[in-house]
């Protein structure tokens, strides 16, 4: 179970009790707190030959390693608002055709303590598109590689390596729909 890391009340300034392993207690207002993740979205874009589109981060946690497009979602916007500002901020697209596609869990951080929870938002993209992307803000490079090409510990997160043979199978599911 992820550590609950206040200490102190946010309400009234009171110490927290440890209620259980899920949450602390505030013994003067009785309120309680839960450790839930952040929400984020996740793009993983695709070519036709079946070639995934990853980022090499430009910054920490994790400077260097590679990453889908992806962002943590901000309190004023939808999954799909993120998705939209995800493209142009950190890849330089706009009017993807985004389909959601599942969800993940991490943790995020230098120490990977902070419990995370991935959108996955999934699209094809075709070779104008592809000429169109250009790597800026978190991004420093974008890469585009094979299943067979990544070398899982340059990811920068555990639960990619689920999330690329999940895309895989239902790539290799539409292509034999087709």
């Amino acid at each position: 179970m992820q550590q609950i890391y206040l200490n102190y009340c946010q309400m009234c300034g009171k110490k927290l009790f440890l209620n259980d392993n899920r949450s602390k207690y505030c013994l003067k207002c009785n309120f309680y707190y839960y450790s839930f993740p952040t929400a984020c979205v996740v793009l993983l874009l695709y070519t036709d030959s079946g070639d995934y589109l990853f980022i090499e981060r430009s910054k920490n946690p994790d400077k260097g390693k590679l990453d889908f497009p992806g962002s943590f979602i901000r309190v004023e916007e939808t999954a799909e608002i993120t998705c939209k500002r995800v493209a142009f901020e950190e890849i330089s697209l706009s009017n993807l055709d985004l389909e959601y596609f599942g969800s993940s869990h991490d943790y995020y951080g230098n120490d990977k303590n902070i419990p995370i929870i991935s959108l996955l938002f999934t699209s094809k993209i075709d070779d104008s598109t592809i000429k169109r992307i250009s790597p800026k803000n978190d991004a420093s490079r974008a890469i585009f590689l094979s299943k067979k090409q990544v070398n899982n510990s340059k990811l920068a997160y555990a639960s990619m390596i689920g999330e690329i043979e999940k895309l895989e199978n239902y790539i290799l599911g539409k292509k034999a729909s087709s």
